[in-house]
């Protein structure tokens, strides 16, 4: 009686692992895409940051963010995947100030680029609090943001 000893993979072990690893790869492709999206939307938050504060500082001053976009508070602020930090157009007010990031039209995703995230400062209850693409009350902020909530980062939803 003589035994063999196979020496290999047949033909069929080779294509079920071929097929394992082509239905993780159209699961885990897209998964990834919407992070490297996301990682390069949280840019923004280091971008704006210092924007966030020359506002919470003149509201300090001042009592109000009337007058800052006008006092030159708010310079414009860019990055790797931002274009620029402006006054949005929800109008500043005693209590409430907006601030718009336009993604980068060269360097960034395609799903983000030109896309705009507001970030709003309220300041109700006598100290600023900012929230990024959404107000304080939890609803979009259509006026600014046009950007899909999928790629918001953890900390704007």
């Amino acid at each position: 009686m003589r035994s063999q000893i196979q020496k290999g993979f047949t033909m069929i072990e080779l294509m079920i692992v071929i097929a394992i690893i082509g239905i993780l790869a159209t699961i885990a492709i897209p998964m990834f895409m919407d992070n490297t999206v996301r990682a390069q939307v949280s840019e923004a938050i280091n971008v704006v940051g210092p924007a966030e504060q020359q506002l919470a500082e003149f509201y300090q001053t001042n009592g109000t963010f009337v007058g800052a976009d006008a006092a030159g508070v708010v310079t414009t602020y860019s990055g790797k995947y931002v274009a620029s930090v402006a006054v949005g157009s929800t109008v500043l007010s005693t209590t409430a100030a907006d601030l718009v990031v336009t993604f980068d039209n060269k360097n960034s995703n395609t799903n983000i680029r030109g896309k705009k995230l507001a970030f709003t400062a309220d300041a109700s209850g006598g100290s600023v609090a900012w929230y990024c693409g959404l107000n304080g009350k939890g609803s979009t902020n259509t006026t600014d943001t046009d950007l899909a909530t999928k790629y918001l980062p953890s900390t704007c939803k």
